[in-house]
């Protein structure tokens, strides 16, 4: 059947209704579908194509998505590390990281949404010297009574909801806030695009709406004849489900083409009629980035590790970024439970490292409630340990020029130049598992320092992922 934008839109309306994303739909919907089973089904259908190139595995409670964009940089243009980094963003398309959607007014969106995140980015604002308008949505399944605590005082709220079943309505956001807070200044806007217009017209600076001037997003810079290819498959998407997997080159990054897309879909539309959504796209991701003929993939786990469907991998590297609070449902109630799920990546003579803070500060290897979880798997998986150490770099300096800036980014920077150096370097730190603890001192904020009114917007990246069309169709 020949391609049609129509019928393309009707294709995957038709096969994400039967097998929705628990993005849209959450994790009660029978959406996610735990263990491996379905997915080694799918994988020897499809020829087992993520192994025809090396992987690098990366889980973790928050910013798994921010480090496998950087390593598939720095791999991508192997030559000039600190340039491949510096601009992460604009080469792999990564975008609701601390992202600038607008600078008059100024407004920045970050799909951080679960207490851990929420924690750094509420301190940034709350440290900020300017007035503040926090536009703010939340997903039923997360902690909002654990966040509430969190939110700044100089700040006035307004709560809103995404278009999806998953999301809290915002009156009664607004009313745990208010029986938690009762202090705060905040007001419900039940729409997303209505709070952000609500927001703008808040901003004392802003004479003339029709004068938004945003930032534009990365440019696409499509180039399949590079010499070095590196796969990405990440996930959520923001805008287009195809985002969720790209190949990054020197030149810039591309996405499947809708063409390809269509006939994949087409020519195994009985294959998928019992996998969920995100069985399908991982499969499809794993399949064209072996028709791409990537050198390298850096895959990103979808929930936990151990039953996810990306775990059917034997990687290069695993990575684990940080452990936190989320998915408790799913996961366990406690971090040495949630450590356990996401420890389920490391395998049998696979180097591992392990990044991130405790609640309390305290790097990975001094995490008296995960380092026990992670030593006693690293062992089961025949892993010793030992410390890396990582690239020599200037991270401080380095953190200050990149052009993803939220203030957690420090502590991924340093993941990720601890990963490049275990995969640059196959002697000594590549036999066993590593922790580390980042540089405290490299904490870029990315946010300017005037009086202007700042907009940020977040909590959920649902609410990112209807702000970034609607504000980016406002200036055209």
């Amino acid at each position: 059947m020949n391609f049609d934008e129509n019928k393309y839109n009707d294709l995957l309306a038709s096969i994400f209704s039967r097998s929705p994303s628990v993005q849209k739909v959450g994790f009660a919907s029978g959406a996610y579908k735990p263990g491996l089973d379905g997915m080694r089904r799918w994988d020897a259908v499809l020829g087992h194509p993520w192994q025809q190139y090396g992987c690098i595995h990366v889980a973790g409670t928050n910013g798994k998505g921010s480090v496998s964009s950087m390593i598939a940089s720095a791999l991508a243009f192997p030559d000039d590390t600190i340039t491949a980094l510096q601009h992460t963003a604009e080469r792999t398309g990564l975008r609701g990281r601390w992202e600038h959607l607008s600078w008059d007014p100024e407004i920045i969106c970050d799909i951080g949404h679960n207490p851990a995140a929420l924690s750094i980015n509420f301190k940034r604002l709350s440290d900020l010297d300017r007035p503040l308008i926090i536009v703010y949505a939340v997903m039923r399944d997360k902690d909002l009574a654990g966040i509430v605590p969190l939110m700044p005082d100089n700040a006035h709220y307004i709560f809103s909801a995404p278009d999806i079943a998953r999301a809290m309505p915002a009156q009664q956001v607004y009313d745990t806030v208010k029986s938690l807070r009762p202090n705060l200044d905040c007001e419900v806007i039940a729409r997303i695009p209505d709070a952000i217009d609500r927001a703008i017209e808040l901003c004392s600076t802003v004479a003339d709406r029709s004068g938004l001037k945003a930032c534009p997003p990365p440019d696409m810079g499509r180039d399949t004849s590079s010499k070095i290819k590196i796969g990405l498959y990440t996930s959520p998407h923001l805008v287009d489900f195809r985002e969720r997997m790209k190949v990054v080159t020197e030149k810039g990054w591309y996405m499947p083409d809708k063409e390809w897309v269509w006939d994949f879909l087409l020519e195994h539309e009985k294959d998928i009629e019992d996998l969920s959504f995100f069985e399908i796209t991982t499969g499809m991701a794993f399949k064209w980035f072996a028709e791409q003929k990537v050198d390298k993939a850096v895959i990103e786990v979808g929930l936990g590790g151990r039953l996810d469907s990306t775990n059917i991998i034997t990687p290069e590297l695993s990575i684990i970024t940080s452990i936190g609070l989320d998915h408790c449902a799913m996961l366990g109630d406690t971090r040495a439970k949630i450590a356990a799920e996401k420890a389920g990546i490391f395998k049998p003579g696979v180097p591992a490292i392990v990044g991130g803070l405790s609640p309390d500060g305290l790097g990975a290897s001094q995490d008296t409630e995960t380092a026990p979880v992670f030593k006693d798997i690293a062992a089961d998986n025949e892993l010793t340990f030992t410390d890396l150490a990582a690239i020599n770099i200037d991270e401080e300096a380095l953190a200050t020029t990149m052009d993803l800036r939220g203030p957690y980014q420090a502590i991924n920077l340093h993941t990720s130049l601890v990963a490049l150096k275990a995969l640059r370097e196959p002697c000594g730190a590549k036999t066993g598992i590593g922790f580390f603890r980042p540089d405290e001192k490299n904490n870029s904020s990315g946010a300017a320092s005037h009086l202007d009114t700042l907009i940020y917007l977040g909590g959920s990246a649902f609410a990112v992922a209807e702000a970034i069309p609607y504000i980016e169709q406002k200036v055209k």
